[in-house]
């Protein structure tokens, strides 16, 4: 389809389980806060889901979760709104950048794109993920369920270091140098950026140096495998080490930014800087993000900052808010769902291998209740939610 002359451009950069009140701060992330005072913000933004296997196919479908799938990533229930398919119907150059394997081709994310890259598609066939799935298809679902934890311990340690090792990490550089090479125009884009800072494992390249890969290593198998043993020092050692991913993310950002602005019409340029979910540093005896929980606001608060895309600082938003700022047409709006779902695995997850989720918590910040299902869901399943009726 023939771009109109004067189409605008839309710049969607997610940073993994990056707080509000790191990103916030203009002691830890200095260029993102000059931008934040500079455009628009929201001090109240929050995720529709707990973790990024639901939370993004949310961002970028509108479709709530379970209201129309329970599994991750974007599948054919869902795609018909994907993001960068309804850019592509509306004359869109579209760009995609993962660093996240959750967003990578293995989840169904690299569909309608011009150019597309997620690093993970390059080691998938060194990782082992087609026999890990014959082995455990055979396995009964009773079975799979006691011995998903030990076995998770198990396979983390056989991945790709890309994975399990904060030295070989994606990092944002590494999505930048890739950005930098995209045949973006000056006019007419979507691009969608996912960074894995701050994801844990925690610790930037001068971390490792400073404190050794090993140390790191035994701090994060802590964090993952066994919380109850971390002392009140290796608490303050996560935070500190969480902070400078922020640092480092910032600094980036700012290259990105800049970048971007320097190539692109900059007034018809829209940008939204958010993160898939929070995460927890320990406030509430949890770290991470737990799929299950959503007692902690850290964990499901979001930032929300936009150049170009007015907002009102002390509104509400959701994902799905977002969501409707994102897409090129009122045509594909979505009534947004003022909830957060935790839930639970009912089928084996391993990176690279789609999961299987039944909801079990919902909070709608006021209060948090548990359910047994997705019929006791308080918005509707199975129905569409699109403004004009658009059917999936």
């Amino acid at each position: 389809m023939e771009k109109k002359k004067n189409q605008d451009n839309l710049i969607l950069i997610v940073c993994d389980c990056l707080r509000v009140d790191y990103a916030y701060n203009p002691d830890l992330m200095p260029f993102l806060n000059n931008f934040k005072d500079q455009n628009n913000f929201s001090k109240k933004s929050f995720s529709n889901a707990t973790n990024t296997h639901l939370a993004m196919p949310t961002m970028m479908t509108g479709v709530h979760p379970f209201s129309k799938t329970n599994s991750s990533g974007i599948n054919n229930k869902i795609i018909g709104t994907y993001l960068p398919k309804i850019f592509k119907i509306n004359g869109y150059s579209t760009h995609g950048i993962t660093a996240n394997i959750v967003t990578s081709s293995s989840f169904g994310y690299n569909v309608d794109w011009d150019s597309w890259e997620d690093f993970w598609s390059q080691k998938r066939k060194q990782s082992g993920q087609k026999y890990i799935r014959k082995i455990t298809d055979k396995i009964p679902q009773t079975i799979k369920n006691s011995l998903l934890s030990p076995l998770r311990k198990v396979v983390r340690r056989a991945l790709p270091e890309q994975i399990t090792d904060v030295k070989n990490k994606v990092r944002a550089d590494k999505v930048f140098q890739k950005l930098k090479s995209l045949p973006i125009k000056q006019n007419g884009n979507f691009i969608f950026l996912h960074l894995m800072e701050p994801h844990s494992p925690y610790g930037t390249v001068e971390d490792v140096r400073k404190f050794g890969i090993s140390n790191i290593k035994a701090l994060t198998g802590k964090i993952y495998d066994n919380p109850s043993a971390l002392s009140f020092k290796d608490i303050l050692k996560i935070r500190n080490l969480y902070r400078n991913e922020c640092r480092y993310l910032d600094k980036i950002l700012k290259e990105m930014i800049t970048y971007l602005l320097e190539i692109l019409d900059v007034k018809s340029t829209r940008i939204i800087i958010t993160a898939d979910h929070g995460e927890a540093l320990g406030e509430t005896e949890y770290f991470m993000h737990q799929s299950d929980m959503v007692s902690n606001r850290n964990h499901i608060q979001i930032p929300f900052i936009t150049k170009n895309i007015p907002l009102e600082s002390d509104r509400t938003y959701w994902t799905e808010d977002i969501y409707n700022f994102l897409i090129p047409s009122d045509k594909y709006k979505v009534i947004a769902e003022p909830y957060c779902v935790g839930y639970k695995k009912v089928s084996l997850s391993l990176p690279g291998i789609r999961s299987e989720y039944e909801p079990c918590i919902v909070t709608d910040l006021k209060s948090i209740w548990k359910i047994r299902g997705k019929n006791e869901l308080p918005y509707p399943i199975d129905k569409a939610s699109f403004i004009d009726g658009l059917k999936l």
